[in-house]
């Protein structure tokens, strides 16, 4: 992580560990977040049943090196429904 950099725990993570000397010398920020309606089981379901339309949610797949490209998309909601970086 970059100086004054962020980590963030999206969603639920069981555990994780990491050391927090590295917070205080990288005056980092630790933030979580959680986003969710409680319908999880519900999508896992549709996933399951409709493969072919849950795949077509992603419009796009950039590498992780393409990120500025990647935020663009996304953030014009013409172009693009759902962009995912690979890493």
């Amino acid at each position: 992580m970059r100086p004054l950099g962020t980590i963030m725990c999206l969603g639920f993570i069981p555990q994780v560990e990491f050391n927090l000397k590295q917070i205080t010398f990288k005056a980092a920020q630790l933030v979580g977040s959680i986003g969710g309606t409680g319908e999880f089981p519900a999508v896992l379901d549709f996933i399951a049943r409709r493969p072919e339309l849950a795949g077509q949610i992603v419009s796009h797949r950039l590498p992780m090196a393409d990120y500025h490209q990647a935020f663009a998309l996304a953030a014009d909601r013409q172009a693009a429904m759902k962009v995912l970086l690979k890493f």
